[in-house]
């Protein structure tokens, strides 16, 4: 979220000297929002909390046009703050971006089940689609929109295709644009590459991308289901369920590398019907009461130790020691040299106004054991010759996890060529040239 934009506005192409598997769209929004307010944590952080404000708005204001009562979506909202939070809403992440246009979409969907009214669904499509160049992970959301309508509703096709036709052509249209800006900057088979077939049909089974939930964390994601088990249960319409059934889907944005924070899209849909849920679970039998307290004690304690945990901790990745360790490269290293940093933090790249050699990537396995990255970095490094290596040791552990990975052209090459020169913090060493 600040490396991209830094390096974009360095002068760095996107995908064939960024590589990245996301589309432009929140990286050009974000290096245009840096230009202004820099790379120091602090914009960030109340960019990040508008966005989070507004998601709260926007899951008061559907929750109420839903229920009509201020008590339930107040519920509905207080529901969100507080299980949010533990689940990672407090970061700036593609996830958390999309969830207000997922919010607005859904809103629109759901109107067009209940009024028919054929532009309500033509909406929902055009603010999904724009989840899609945000994130391509909002396609399973997008695909119910499109079919629920067509398949389960006694709705004219002949109007419903004729939307999805415009919606496509936007879609397309979109896509056209793409394909012209990126061909006339000579980087469209790199955009094509990194946007649609790595993360579709490269990323799941590239050495260490896959990160499945673990028992606890399924119990945990169980949890927040169960709760809404009596809307289920209930003899409600169809519609209302699907709330919860788009909520599911939309599960998969956490597939296959799992976090808590690729949920808030789930929660904040989940949410919406969180205070009427608390009617249906009044009128719920014995077993399902019980049931449904056993989930919400699951998440409770999950909740609060998570609380205790993560309380008045540091900026994450701009911590103490980050800042400090700018200050040292700048003092050691020329700003006119390229640096590169091998297993480290690079956030110092924006911190301390340094640049790598072209191409760039995060050493992660699923991007450099694609077959030829590790060489295209291996030439950029010979071309420009940087003088200095900032290196953190390798750390012990299973052979593709972050920080134990180590791509051994990339790594042979750095052994051969560079020599530890000085040590700049408890985990860090600076290398030069042998």
């Amino acid at each position: 979220m600040v490396v991209y934009p830094y390096l974009l506005n360095s002068g760095f192409s996107l995908y064939d000297e960024i590589l990245n598997p996301y589309p432009p769209a929140l990286i050009l929004i974000l290096s245009t929002f840096s230009k202004i307010f820099g790379y120091l944590p602090k914009p960030y952080e109340m960019l990040t909390w508008a966005i989070i404000i507004s998601t709260d708005f926007l899951i008061y204001k559907i929750s109420h046009k839903l229920s009509r009562s201020l008590k339930l979506a107040s519920l509905s909202l207080l529901f969100f703050i507080f299980f949010s939070i533990p689940f990672g809403i407090n970061g700036l992440w593609f996830d958390l971006i999309q969830t207000p246009l997922i919010l607005i979409s859904f809103y629109f969907f759901y109107q067009y089940l209940q009024l028919k009214k054929i532009e309500y669904l033509s909406t929902a499509l055009i603010l999904s689609i724009v989840a899609f160049y945000i994130k391509q992970q909002v396609l399973p959301f997008l695909l119910i929109i499109i079919f629920f309508p067509v398949l389960f509703r006694k709705v004219s096709k002949k109007h419903v295709l004729k939307v999805l036709s415009f919606t496509l052509l936007f879609f397309i249209l979109l896509l056209a644009s793409h394909v012209i800006i990126f061909y006339k900057l000579k980087s469209l088979n790199d955009f094509i590459f990194w946007v649609f077939v790595f993360p579709f049909t490269k990323a799941p089974r590239m050495p260490g991308y896959a990160d499945f939930l673990s028992l606890k964390q399924l119990t945990i994601v169980l949890s927040l289901f169960v709760i809404f088990i009596p809307i289920i249960f209930t003899k409600v319409k169809r519609d209302f369920k699907m709330i919860i059934i788009t909520a599911i889907a939309t599960t998969t944005f956490a597939y296959p590398r799992f976090d808590y924070f690729h949920l808030i899209p789930t929660l904040a849909l989940l949410s919406i019907v969180s205070g009427q849920n608390i009617n249906f679970i009044k009128r719920s039998s014995s077993l399902i009461k019980l049931v449904v307290l056993i989930a919400i004690v699951n998440l409770m304690v999950f909740s609060f130790r998570n609380y205790s945990k993560d309380f008045r901790k540091e900026t994450r990745f701009f911590e103490k020691e980050i800042f400090s360790t700018a200050k040292i490269l700048n003092i050691y290293t020329p700003k006119s040299h390229p640096i590169y940093i091998q297993n480290g933090p690079d956030q110092l790249f924006p911190l301390a106004n340094r640049l790598p050699p072209k191409p760039w990537a995060d050493e992660f396995p699923w991007y450099l054991e694609i077959k030829g990255v590790q060489e295209k970095i291996i030439e950029g490094l010979e071309l420009s010759k940087p003088s200095f290596i900032v290196y953190q040791p390798y750390s012990e552990g299973q052979k593709y996890d972050l920080g134990v990975y180590k791509p051994h052209k990339l790594s042979g090459y750095l052994d051969k060529n560079y020599q530890d020169f000085s040590k700049i913090s408890d985990n860090l060493i600076l290398k030069t040239k042998k």
